[in-house]
């Protein structure tokens, strides 16, 4: 079974504005998630879109068509903080944190899936 994982990391946006996206998308077929995210306006929906086309690309480089591949499981962990000061009243300093997050999709093969069951298919008769 062909399985493999496209990672955008190190990018500057929150991992918890990332993943209300993911179920969406998740178990789809990578055509029908371009659709479904292209539709969205959002800075999330662009950096998600990017991960997506990349995905392709490596699918075109391992020659699996793009309508082969199926979104097995996509997440976004946290990433390192960048730490800020603010000035504030007073004389005083607040301490902010901006965040990062690793956006990752694993993609996989379903054209193996059918021949798996199809070999099962035709053992099973065989015999």
């Amino acid at each position: 079974m062909t399985k493999f994982t496209v990672k955008l990391r190190y990018l500057r946006h929150s991992p918890r504005k990332l993943r209300p996206y993911f179920a969406a998308l998740r178990h789809q077929p990578l055509p029908e998630a371009l659709n479904k995210i292209s539709v969205v306006n959002s800075d999330t929906a662009r950096f998600i879109t990017q991960l997506l086309r990349s995905g392709e690309a490596a699918g075109k480089s391992k020659e699996l068509s793009p309508d082969e591949l199926e979104i097995s499981q996509i997440y976004a962990t946290d990433g390192p903080r960048i730490k800020r000061v603010r000035a504030n009243a007073r004389g005083r300093a607040n301490h902010y944190e901006k965040k990062m997050a690793h956006l990752v999709i694993e993609l996989e093969a379903t054209q193996d899936k059918a021949k798996l069951t199809s070999r099962k298919e035709t053992n099973g008769t065989e015999n």
